[in-house]
């Protein structure tokens, strides 16, 4: 989903308005990829001929936006049902690799987060799976 970003921490660790705003070192350019870069992959992953149906269409939403630019303020309901899997299971592993890498996992805290950021019944459901 991020293929079109380079392998490079700064950028691929940015996933909201709010933390690329604050990302005080970044060029113009690398804001703007990081704006775009779901469009971009999305359209780079059609161009895969066995890419399973549908999955360009992951990619393009997998920020909350319907046309892969920028990224939600608000998740709503009317991305497609996997789009909101691949969103939460994203999230939930970054909190993950976050708490291994300090050495704290606290699963209860994690969902009462995802909780908080994904109030909509349909996020709720898929939360709760976890």
């Amino acid at each position: 989903h991020d293929l079109s970003l380079p392998n490079d921490d700064k950028l691929v660790r940015i996933h909201s308005k709010k933390e690329l705003n604050a990302a005080t070192n970044l060029t113009p350019e690398e804001k703007d990829l990081i704006t775009n870069h779901a469009q971009l992959s999305a359209n780079l992953a059609r161009k895969f001929p066995q890419m399973p149906t549908g999955a360009d269409s992951i990619i393009l939403q997998h920020h909350g936006s319907f046309n892969g630019s920028g990224f939600a303020t608000e998740f709503v309901n009317e991305l497609s049902p996997m789009t909101i899997c691949f969103i939460i299971a994203e999230e939930y592993a970054h909190y993950m690799i976050e708490g291994a890498i300090n050495k704290k996992i606290d699963k209860k805290a994690i969902k009462e987060q995802l909780s908080a950021k994904y109030p909509k019944m349909l996020y709720q459901k898929i939360i709760n799976l976890l």
